[in-house]
């Protein structure tokens, strides 16, 4: 999808919603989209797992899921083999 496409959608989807209040301009969205880096999005990634993982685990129960402990457990073995490759 090209740049003015994007923004032609943005704008219409705009008008569509008039009571969502103030909002970004659509080339302000793209440049905020387009900022995204891997390094942004793993450390969202982490954060997510971090401080709101055990929230999720409590609202959104599901049959075969690892435990929260289990999910901790992974991700100190993750850290811990980060932490060794750095060490290399």
């Amino acid at each position: 999808m090209g740049l003015g496409k994007a923004v032609k959608t943005v704008r219409r989807l705009a008008r569509l919603n008039p009571d969502l209040g103030p909002r970004a301009s659509a080339e302000e969205t793209i440049a905020q989209i387009d900022a995204v880096t891997t390094g942004t999005l793993r450390d969202f990634a982490q954060n997510m797992a971090q401080v709101h993982l055990p929230r999720w685990h409590l609202m959104v129960p599901v049959d075969g899921a690892p435990t929260l402990e289990e999910l901790q457990e992974r991700r100190a073995c993750l850290n811990a083999t980060a932490e060794t490759k750095a060490g290399h």
